[in-house]
């Protein structure tokens, strides 16, 4: 079965002409339209199940929908449009949600019964510059749901990706299970007789004639460690390198490919066969959905937003909207805000600078590890926090933004747990000195796929998982998730580690809707 699961792809039974002979028995089209008894949010929609994504009879299908929690509230019509190869096909109507259903097969035509392969998808007009992305829903039984949010009328394309197999998951998260393959160099003393040794990064054990260094308030147990110099004391550390640095240029990724390639070969990012799917969205008078207040710990909703072209998002998270200068002032007129991480964030300070004509900001790029020869000792997000007193809390409405991801994808599980648990820490104590204070969590967004100048360790399905930690680790508190993953995927750029300025303006645009969501229109 490993054999067989090594080389599997996915089979997506969607809407074509004609039967798929390794799908098996087919029900055709399969339409549940369902309307709102109150408890639904309202309106008309409609769920498409294509052929050969459902089985049994039409009773079972809709019991199978009617007990799914997320549609309570809603009472259900379902019919069989058709159980002929000539399909006829319901149009959607703008403000439905789209239900794609995908069932996915080895490569010897048996259906898989195990979940954990990574989809992504995004239905788009790119004449009209409109686009929105699928969130999918993994049973972890080899079935994968995916719902697309109709937001405009007119041609509608959709096209769904498998990023990675489950094997190549799972290759992943054993590497990021090891708890010592991260490994810097430590230089101790000047040039010309400096001396090298081998560090890492050590959350618990025991060890002797080693030099340690650490800062329990931001990284907790874990300690950095380094062979002891033969001709220095501990104390004459000049700089830490990485060795992983090494291990990102073309040449060694390369490498890594060839030796991986019996999980990356056609096997990652890979356009579903049955891809763009064609469909035409009818024009209805359906308003967006009611939407709360941005604010702490909302859920996740079926879909986070849509770009109503290549420069406006509009989410469906919370209530938001594209801000002026004026309106922007307005809302940080008593702000103090601190934008705390890596050059992601950074961005964020340009487009504050240059769209909005406002400055009245701290942006600290020292949230990342290792920072130079005093890396232990500098002030990390913890340490930012802490010295935010009383007297401040009680003068301005603080706000807090940071990010820890980039530049720890590298790190193993443990690790970087420890080191968000530690930030948690001194969240907390902030909340205690100062109730008001907005703490936000950029959360993460995808680039590239592994490819020339990437890692195994920097790959989209890191990034994707450190969201969900991030999450988990700092849910229920009362911290805000700026999240940004689908909002990225849909937008018409490339994805990079640095987005494209339109794509940080809309983040920009959610933050100050989440700092003064009173004075969203």
């Amino acid at each position: 079965m490993e054999a067989m699961e090594k080389n599997s792809r996915a089979i997506s039974s969607l809407c074509r002409h004609q039967m798929n002979k390794n799908v098996g028995q087919m029900v055709g089209l399969v339409i549940i339209t369902g309307v709102s008894d109150g408890g639904g949010g309202g309106g008309e929609w409609t769920l498409l199940y294509l052929p050969g994504t459902v089985t049994g009879d039409t009773g079972s299908v809709r019991s199978s929908i009617v007990d799914d929690p997320r549609f309570a509230g809603y009472r259900f019509r379902l019919s069989v449009i058709s159980e002929t190869n000539h399909l006829l096909i319901k149009i959607p109507l703008k403000g439905d949600y789209i239900h794609i259903v995908i069932k996915t097969k080895d490569k010897y035509g048996n259906y898989r019964d195990k979940g954990g392969d990574m989809f992504q998808g995004v239905m788009l007009n790119a004449q009209l510059q409109k686009s929105t992305a699928g969130r999918v829903y993994d049973y972890g039984n080899g079935t994968y749901s995916i719902y697309f949010y109709a937001a405009w009328a007119g041609d509608a394309n959709i096209s769904i990706y498998m990023v990675y197999t489950r094997e190549m998951i799972l290759m992943f998260n054993n590497n990021r299970l090891r708890k010592e393959y991260l490994q810097w160099t430590g230089v101790y003393g000047e040039d010309p007789n400096s001396e090298e040794v081998t560090c890492k990064l050590i959350r618990e054990g025991v060890w002797e004639d080693k030099c340690s260094y650490g800062n329990r308030n931001s990284f907790g147990n874990i300690v950095f460690v380094c062979d002891k110099p033969k001709t220095f004391s501990c104390k004459d550390i000049m700089s830490v390198t990485s060795f992983t640095g090494k291990t990102v240029n073309g040449a060694d990724a390369k490498k890594e490919r060839l030796l991986l390639s019996y999980l990356f070969n056609n096997q990652q990012n890979t356009l579903l066969t049955t891809m763009p799917m064609r469909i035409a969205v009818k024009d209805t008078s359906a308003n967006v959905p009611t939407l709360p207040m941005c604010g702490p710990d909302l859920p996740i909703p079926v879909t986070d937003g849509y770009w109503t072209d290549d420069s406006t998002y509009v989410s469906l998270v919370c209530r938001s909207q594209k801000w002026t200068q004026a309106q922007a002032h307005k809302c940080l007129a008593n702000v103090s805000l601190a934008l705390y991480g890596d050059s992601t964030l950074g961005q964020f300070g340009q487009s504050l600078r240059f769209r909005y004509n406002y400055s009245n900001f701290i942006v600290v790029s020292k949230g990342f590890f290792p920072h130079g020869p005093t890396f232990w000792t500098i002030g990390y997000e913890s340490e930012f926090l802490d010295g935010i007193n009383k007297t401040l809390c009680d003068s301005k409405q603080i706000v807090f933004v940071m990010n820890i991801i980039f530049h720890y994808t590298e790190w193993s599980f443990m690790l970087y747990i420890e080191r968000l648990f530690a930030t948690k820490l001194a969240v907390e104590r902030l909340f205690m000195r100062c109730p008001t204070a907005k703490v936000f969590f950029k959360v993460s967004h995808p680039r590239s796929v592994l490819g020339g100048t990437q890692s195994r360790f920097d790959v989209v399905w890191v990034a994707f998982d450190m969201d969900r930690m991030i999450r988990r680790v700092f849910g229920g508190m009362g911290v805000h998730f700026l999240g940004v993953w689908d909002m990225s995927i849909s937008h018409f750029s490339s994805l990079q580690v640095h987005l494209a300025p339109e794509l940080i303006d809309q983040q920009i645009n959610l933050l100050l809707s989440y700092i003064c969501p009173d004075l969203v229109d």
